[in-house]
């Protein structure tokens, strides 16, 4: 039998020192929804020893009547990725 899994227990603590403090790094996140559902986040990270910037764009629509959801990131390094999930 293998011993629960109590990862949760510091979720709290983890978010507090990684996303309300974080260190060696400026962070910035900023949400947005439109009058017609799409949401739109966009993450940034600047690594304040090498100055390298990191980024994300990401948008989600959510087709509410066909039960549908569809996300699409794209990121600094040129990756694009999309996700469709469909609701039961």
């Amino acid at each position: 039998m293998l011993p629960p899994n109590y990862s949760d227990i510091c979720k709290p603590v983890n978010d507090l020192f990684s996303k309300d403090y974080p260190f060696g790094a400026l962070k910035l996140e900023v949400k947005t929804t439109t009058a017609n559902g799409v949401s739109f986040t966009v993450n940034g990270a600047q690594d304040i020893k090498s100055g390298a910037i990191i980024s994300e764009l990401k948008t989600k629509y959510a087709d509410k009547v066909n039960g549908l959801t569809y996300t699409e990131s794209w990121n600094t390094a040129n990756l694009v990725t999309g996700q469709v999930e469909i609701a039961n």
